[in-house]
C-alpha cells in the first residue's frame, strides 16, 4: 500500500529495499544491543546506524555504506541507496 501510494505521500521512487533499510535503521536505534561491536571483551555501542547494502557489480558483490541512516528520511535513504548502487556498479 505504501509503495502504491508513494507519489501521493511525497515519496519518490521508493523500493521495497528502501523500506527495509529505513525500518532497520529505526529498529536498531530502539534495540541498542543490536548496534554494537564486541572487541577485546568489551561492548562498544554506536550512536548512529551505518547500514551496508549489497550491490551486484561486474567485479562482484560490493557493500557500500549508508552512514547515519537513523537521521535520514525514507526519501533520503532511497536517494542515497540508489546513488551508492550506481557508483558501485560504475566502479
Amino acid at each position: 500500500l505504501l509503495k502504491e501510494s508513494g507519489e501521493m505521500l511525497g515519496l519518490e521512487n521508493i523500493t521495497y529495499n528502501d523500506m527495509i533499510l529505513f525500518a532497520v535503521s529505526r529498529v536498531l536505534m530502539r534495540h541498542k544491543d543490536l548496534n554494537t561491536h564486541f572487541l577485546d571483551g568489551k561492548m562498544r555501542y554506536f550512536d548512529d546506524v551505518n547500514l551496508g547494502m549489497a550491490v551486484d557489480t561486474p567485479r562482484g558483490l560490493l557493500v557500500p555504506t549508508i552512514f547515519g541512516a537513523n537521521k535520514m528520511s525514507l526519501n533520503e535513504i532511497a536517494a542515497e541507496a540508489k546513488s551508492l548502487a550506481k557508483q558501485a556498479q560504475a566502479g
